[in-house]
């Protein structure tokens, strides 16, 4: 026999009931909608920041860092292209069985395949965003290590441009404060009215925003 678990309850208080929990279960789907959305827009710019990495690193005087560069670059590129292809074979048989899984396989391997290219144009262009003047700053900068810094602020300032800020950290921004020891670049820089620290180890590269 079916339970009602509202028998009993006046028909004024089963539509409260009712509204409240619709109410939830539309608070809950909606957070959720959120966290994914915030999730979903800080992978995009963890992937556009390493992407604008590789493009600085590849276009760096350093052999080093160029060669690192490409390698990621490289390697990015043919892990997207893997996939895509795989995705593609194995969409093949599966149209014969069940075509809509098959069509599912094979709209998966293009988008891979898209985003892909999408990292390609990524590393070949970098950041083209254009900045007002005052929307980025350099409020204080230094470059060292233990307890021996040299202040650097200068010469970032002239680094800036209508692109932001992007520059290999090393001996180059200052003579070398502590030989032989690694060394990091200190930011404390404001960025659209809110500021930011950001430490950067030696021969990586700082890129602002």
């Amino acid at each position: 026999m079916e339970i009602d678990v509202l028998r009993g309850i006046p028909v004024f208080w089963q539509g409260v009931l009712s509204s409240l929990l619709a109410a939830i279960i539309t608070a809950i789907c909606v957070h959720l909608f959120v966290m994914v959305s915030l999730q979903t827009r800080q992978r995009a710019e963890r992937r556009k920041e390493f992407a604008q990495a590789q493009f600085e690193k590849i276009r760096s005087p350093d052999s080093i860092l160029r060669v690192e560069g490409y390698f990621v670059a490289l390697f990015e590129l043919l892990k997207y292209l893997f996939v895509a292809n795989i995705l593609w074979v194995v969409s093949d048989p599966l149209v014969g069985i069940f075509w809509p899984l098959g069509a599912f396989f094979g709209l998966a391997s293009l988008v891979t395949f898209y985003l892909g290219l999408r990292w390609l144009y990524d590393i070949s262009r970098g950041s083209q965003r254009k900045l007002s003047p005052s929307a980025l700053s350099i409020l204080s900068a230094r470059y060292g290590a233990r307890d021996t810094y040299v202040d650097v602020k200068n010469v970032l300032q002239k680094e800036l441009c209508d692109t932001g800020l992007s520059v290999i950290v090393g001996n180059q921004l200052a003579d070398d404060p502590v030989p032989s020891v690694g060394k990091v670049l200190e930011v404390h820089y404001a960025f659209e009215g809110k500021e930011h620290v950001r430490r950067v180890p030696e021969r990586q590269v700082l890129s602002i925003p």
